[in-house]
């Protein structure tokens, strides 16, 4: 379980230049901030693979400036992870073209696997990303039946992917393939 000190520990805010780099920086930040927090590794691993994916995306697909925002412990008992950025690139960057095509598309089905819930908010100049993480070790997949269920229900329901059940602008259907439901 969650070990909590005294108090809640701070929001942690961090800047990220727009280069291949910051998506290694801003898990060294996150890990630091969430092993300080007194949380599991468990937690801290899931909360990682989510800021790689948000980060990563950020700096594919988006202008900056990129921000990284993490807030413990909320009411549910959940790490809010965040990432916002300058909004829609004109073109994918430069970093896309290092990767294979069978490489991509991956990371909104990771950030769904790991999280509660997940979308993002739009502003003017401004997109963030989000994904809250249960602050308690929730298991292996194969044994969390809340996972399965979002798995499931994201394959044949619109709304659901994405957000853990609720609503998200501008979110896409999951679809699951039959061998992994």
């Amino acid at each position: 379980m969650v070990s909590r000190k005294s108090a809640t520990p701070p929001h942690v805010q961090a800047a990220l230049p727009h280069q291949p780099q910051s998506a290694a920086s801003a898990r060294q930040i996150a890990r630091d901030a969430l092993r300080s927090w007194g949380l599991e590794e468990e937690v801290v691993e899931r909360a990682l693979l989510i800021v790689s994916e948000l980060v990563t995306n950020s700096l594919e697909h988006a202008l900056p400036p990129i921000t990284l925002h993490l807030t413990p412990w909320r009411a549910d008992d959940t790490i809010h992870i965040a990432v916002a950025d300058g909004g829609p690139a004109p073109k994918n960057s430069t970093m896309l073209a290092k990767y294979e095509q069978d490489e991509h598309g991956r990371g909104a089905f990771i950030v769904e696997f790991l999280s509660t819930a997940w979308g993002m908010y739009v502003a003017k100049r401004r997109v963030t990303h989000w994904a809250d993480v249960p602050a308690h070790d929730l298991g292996s997949a194969a044994t969390d039946g809340r996972v399965s269920t979002r798995l499931r229900d994201a394959s044949g329901s619109e709304g659901q992917a994405g957000t853990g059940g609720r609503s998200c602008p501008g979110s896409a259907p999951l679809v699951v393939p039959a061998q992994q439901q």
